[in-house]
């Protein structure tokens, strides 16, 4: 393992530039050695703004995607399509725009999908999917990349401070409810 390397940027541009280059280079280095890329997606104004980034740059550079999974690391329980899902803003950003076999994209399922509405079921399929992918291997594939943000509530990947799903041990994909982020006026 290499040492981890801590990149100061000034701003949130230069750092969605800067994580884009990287992954560049490592999806380009998987197929250069023949296997298969586990990219987990955030949402977020970074990490969106990184994704676009991304695209930009493997358009340029004619990047093949045809070895790569694309995952999430959270996602908002909402109509498949809804604006404030993390999947159709990375659809906008960078899913759209690129050639990648859809069977190698991931999405969390959605509350009008086949999960009827249970957010339970949603993560519980979830997991499945993530343990099917891992091919016995634990409960997750080996992820070569797992993009973050920090929300501005101390939240990672819809693990908000002191709410339960902080807690959950053996299962790949929790339910959250009642996030903080969620908290609006006339929201449930």
């Amino acid at each position: 393992m290499t040492e981890p390397e801590i990149v100061r940027t000034t701003d949130a541009l230069q750092l969605a530039e800067s994580a884009a280059s990287r992954l560049v280079k490592l999806i380009v280095s998987a197929e250069a050695e023949g296997r298969e890329f586990h990219l987990v997606l955030t949402g977020g104004g970074v990490g969106i703004q990184t994704l676009g980034v991304l695209r930009d740059e493997a358009l340029a550079s004619g990047m093949s995607w045809g070895h790569v999974h694309l995952w999430w690391g959270d996602e908002r329980f909402l109509p498949e399509g809804d604006p404030e899902r993390n999947e159709t803003q990375a659809c906008d950003a960078l899913i759209n725009d690129i050639d990648i076999p859809s069977h190698q994209v991931h999405p969390m399922p959605s509350s009008d999908g086949t999960d009827h509405g249970e957010a339970e079921r949603a993560a519980t399929n979830y997991s499945a999917a993530l343990s099917v992918a891992a091919r016995g291997r634990g409960p997750v594939p080996e992820f070569d990349v797992c993009l973050l943000g920090l929300g501005p509530d101390n939240h990672v990947a819809s693990l908000f401070p002191g709410l339960p799903g902080v807690r959950e041990e053996g299962a790949a994909a929790v339910a959250v409810h009642d996030s903080p982020s969620r908290r609006r006026p006339g929201s449930a």
